[in-house]
């Protein structure tokens, strides 16, 4: 009991440390953008930084949020919610058609890369000076290395949205994005009291010999949500990912497996059209690759002046691999925990990886999915400043390009092609189609530490404490409430049981794992829901559920 209460406290510490540490970070991010000395706020305005700013990360929300609800709804049948919650039917019927997941998938990783390159270059100071007299230690701890930016997205546009979508989504679709449920504080619902205490239930029969789990229901009921779809798939459409297909055929044939598939085989003209953007797709990445590096070593990159071409090149190619890693580690794991032990081989690496991965009741798998959106974003951050690149006045454009095109370079597109690509996809695809071997990698089992241990330091615990007030204000219950479970959908007389083989896992397919576990603040709350409904309905699985 000592054990558990001392755990309870370390937690209310990190989630108060946390908290006040993201406040401060918003502080300062604010500071840099009204005082001009972000990249935006400093070419154009302070408040177009600023608007800039909150829709992209609102934005980020949604994209973050959505992926899991799509992929999680795809078993689901619409007829359980097509009724009630028409915009969601509308998204998951399309990007459940054929193989659109698969193509949504890839369009949404560029998008998620270009959103984090906005965040960087609204909020980032990256034209430091000087703010509110700040040490230059502090400065340089949280404004120069964008540490304040990295734990802004982290909290605010990724965890937050990723821990209330994980099991309220029916009801957190309603709203786009975190900001967009603060005009609900005036309607803040206090939930009522049961009149059964939740600890007393403990003992009961039913709870203690349950089994069930939470729905993987998931599902985005907005106009937003269906917006950002089309872009996920017209992005993918423009064939500049394509070479992520060739990647994908290439891993598929060195595994001897088929990439399995729900579309027919195509014909004619849409293979021409198909192959084309692959060929059109190598290009632009080749010469993405060329303009980058001729950045690098000419000097007219945007990273610091202290690391020398070199150096920077290094680094690029570094937090290319790390990214890499971590991408493909999502596939893996995902794919590994669908294996029995005895299948995971027999490579000292692997069997250590997974003994640690789940570990815990599996509670170490959402652990390091929390400490991997750090590491990412982290790298991310890095490498938009590594490839945004910056011509001064009076300097050569790179390979001559007009004015008009060596803007476009300046905003770091072509790295978020090159991260998109090389830094994220191909390993996502290799990882899909060699899981054990990917994880027999002794660097996979590094990353994984290093990643639970980010996410034990309690640096994004603020997270938790942002999406229980967002919870609270938008007084959203979980998906169990509208729909059941899977056990309770499967028993229904008009055959509504999940179909499991809709959504397309193995080789070529980067379906990824995306459940960041339960918020230890609304454990509680849930609770009593399931009590609510237990005691007004007398139904055994809610109280079941209340454990």
């Amino acid at each position: 009991m000592a054990k558990f209460t001392d755990k309870i406290s370390a937690n209310v510490i990190k989630y108060i440390y946390s908290s006040i540490l993201l406040v401060f970070c918003l502080t300062l991010i604010l500071g840099v953008v009204f005082t001009e000395q972000t990249e935006l706020s400093a070419d154009a305005s302070p408040w177009l930084a600023f608007a800039v700013l909150v829709v992209a990360i609102s934005w980020l929300t949604m994209v973050e949020g959505g992926q899991g609800a799509i992929v999680g709804l795809g078993p689901v049948n619409t007829e359980l919610y097509k009724d009630t919650h028409p915009n969601s039917a509308k998204c998951t019927s399309l990007v459940h058609k054929g193989d659109n997941l698969d193509r949504y998938l890839l369009g949404r990783q560029l998008m998620v890369i270009l959103i984090v390159y906005a965040v960087e270059m609204a909020g980032a100071a990256t034209h430091y000076t000087g703010l509110w007299g700040l040490p230059d230690w502090l400065a340089s701890i949280f404004l120069s290395s964008g540490l304040a930016m990295i734990l802004f997205t982290c909290m605010v546009g990724q965890l937050n949205s990723e821990i209330n979508g994980c099991h309220c989504m029916l009801d957190y679709s309603k709203l786009t994005s975190f900001f967009h449920a603060i005009v609900h504080c005036a309607n803040i619902r206090t939930p009522p009291t049961p009149d059964i205490n939740v600890m007393s239930l403990l003992a009961h029969p039913k709870i203690t010999n349950s089994n069930s789990s939470s729905s993987t229901l998931r599902t985005v009921n907005n106009w937003f949500a269906v917006f950002t779809v089309w872009v996920a798939l017209g992005i993918e459409f423009t064939g500049l990912l394509h070479t992520c297909y060739v990647i994908q055929r290439i891993a598929a044939r060195l595994a001897g497996k088929p990439i399995e598939s729900n579309e027919p085989p195509r014909k004619l003209m849409a293979n021409i059209f198909f192959y084309f953007r692959c060929v059109m797709s190598i290009a632009i990445l080749g010469f993405s690759f060329a303009v980058t590096l001729t950045a690098l070593f000419t000097g007219k990159s945007a990273i610091w002046d202290s690391v020398p071409p070199a150096a920077s090149t290094i680094i690029f190619f570094v937090l290319l691999c790390v990214v890499g890693l971590l991408e493909g580690s999502q596939i893996a794991y995902f794919a590994v925990s669908k294996l029995q032990a005895s299948e995971r081989g027999d490579s000292y690496f692997a069997k250590k990886t997974c003994e640690l991965l789940f570990k815990n009741n599996n509670h170490n798998l959402a652990a390091f999915m929390i400490g991997r959106q750090l590491c990412v974003v982290s790298c991310m951050f890095f490498i938009a400043r590594i490839t945004s690149i910056e011509v001064e006045e009076g300097e050569e454009n790179i390979f001559g390009v007009s004015d008009g095109l060596q803007g476009l370079f300046d905003t770091g597109f072509l790295g978020a092609v090159i991260v998109a690509i090389v830094g994220s996809i191909s390993w996502r695809l290799i990882a899909s189609a060699f899981p054990i071997p990917f994880l027999s990698n002794p660097l996979t089992y590094v990353l994984l530490r290093f990643c639970l241990f980010l996410e034990w330091t309690g640096v994004l615990h603020g997270a938790y404490v942002l999406a229980a007030i967002h919870k609270r204000i938008a007084g959203f219950k979980r998906d169990e409430h509208y729909i059941g479970t899977a056990e309770e959908r499967a028993a229904k007389e008009t055959n509504m049981a999940d179909d499991e083989k809709a959504v397309l896992f193995g080789p070529g397919h980067i379906v990824p794992e995306l459940d960041v576990g339960e918020n230890p603040i609304d454990s509680t709350d849930d609770a009593d829901e399931f009590v609510e409904e237990a005691t007004t309905t007398g139904s055994e699985q809610a109280l079941e559920q209340a454990v």
